[in-house]
Parts: C-alpha cells; sequence; structure tokens
C-alpha cells in the first residue's frame, strides 16, 4: 500500500457563544506521491516547498492542449503547463489559510 501526502491546515477558535474552544481544519488534497517522497516531504523541514519541488520535478513541461467551444467545435489551441498551475493553486491555497489564521502541516495517509 502506497502512502501518500495530505496538507491540512488547523487552528484553533473560540465560540463566541459558549465561550468554548475548538480546533477547525480543512485539507487540501494534492497529487498523488510515492511512498519515499511522501516521507521525504513530510519530514521537511519546508514541506510546501518540498511539495512544489516535487511537482516541478514530476510535471512541469509546457504541453500543447486543444480548446473547444460550448458545442465541442475545435477552435484552437493553448498551452498549459499543469504542474505549474497546480502549483500555483496549492500555494493560493496555503496563504488564504494562513491569513485566516490556520497553521498548515502534513498527514501522511
Amino acid at each position: 500500500m502506497s502512502m501518500n501526502i495530505l496538507f491540512e491546515a488547523v487552528r484553533e477558535v473560540v465560540v463566541k457563544k459558549t465561550g468554548k474552544t475548538d480546533i477547525q481544519t480543512i485539507e487540501y488534497e494534492v497529487w498523488q506521491t510515492p511512498t519515499n517522497d511522501t516521507y521525504k516531504i513530510h519530514n521537511s523541514a519546508n514541506p510546501v516547498k518540498a511539495y512544489c519541488d516535487w511537482v516541478l520535478q514530476y510535471d512541469a513541461k509546457d504541453e500543447i492542449v486543444d480548446v473547444f467551444d460550448d458545442e465541442e467545435n475545435l477552435i484552437g489551441s493553448k498551452t498549459v503547463n499543469f504542474g505549474k498551475e497546480h502549483i500555483d493553486e496549492f500555494l493560493e491555497w496555503v496563504k488564504s489559510a494562513e491569513s485566516e489564521g490556520y497553521e498548515v502541516r502534513t498527514v501522511v495517509i
């Protein structure tokens, strides 16, 4: 069984009505990583950077993809880089979570 990495963000909140504290957790599912790479990322001093570096090693090439209109007619092509797009979305999630008081960490699943 392969072990994979999951990024979660955790924060402690106080419920105004009761005064009790609670833990809130949100998750961001990332690409599946080979078990050895999972543990390297998890044990890294900076797991976010380590994961981004892994993605760029794995899939950082530009690709030309077809573009279709709403009726599925081919209307052209465009260049995409799925690895860089994934990293951009992931880093935006990290930034947003941290700005909302979450601490981002990894979990091996």
